[in-house]
């Protein structure tokens, strides 16, 4: 995921590392907090899921 962590970790070989990691994955980009946020919101206002895994990785569990 595209954070200020994963910036201060990588630094300058952060733009060349994503670049590879997104063109291997079917969604052919790396997620953001938004991306993931979106599926958060979902398990909150669920009254009815309960105990499940969700995967949010762009397609990563497919390759």
């Amino acid at each position: 995921m595209d954070t200020p962590m994963f910036t201060e970790l990588a630094g300058e070989a952060k733009s060349q590392l994503f670049e590879a990691m997104a063109a291997r994955l079917p969604s052919g980009k790396i997620a953001t907090p938004a991306d993931v946020a979106l599926a958060y919101v979902y398990l909150m206002e669920s009254e009815f899921t309960t105990g499940q895994t969700i995967n949010i990785d762009g397609g990563q569990s497919l390759i």
